[in-house]
């Protein structure tokens, strides 16, 4: 549910653009379950983007925001503070390039 267009591509409608495109992109949830989380993102000029997240598309993107934490935090499970990206050497692990 989108409450606004965005005016010129602003930061909230774009990011309301990648999050609404990863979740139809990753379906997790079976096509009759309801809504579980009603996120909104709103812009400086008062535009408001309105996502219905199912349950599964919910714990995705929560999953998603911790993991970027701790490579953000250089710090992995087990607490060796080495980047998940580039397991400590600068540069991106080649599995995940």
């Amino acid at each position: 549910m989108q409450e606004a267009a965005p005016p010129g591509g602003t930061a909230a409608g774009e990011l309301a653009d990648a999050l609404r495109e990863l979740i139809a992109w990753y379906p997790v949830d079976p096509p009759w379950s309801e809504p579980a989380v009603t996120l909104t993102l709103a812009g400086p000029e008062g535009e408001r983007y309105a996502l219905d997240l199912r349950p599964g598309a919910a714990a995705v993107l929560s999953q998603l925001v911790r993991t970027q934490t701790m490579t953000c935090e250089g710090e992995t499970v087990d607490g060796s503070a080495r980047c998940m990206h580039c397991d400590g050497r600068g540069r991106q692990h080649p599995a995940t390039a």
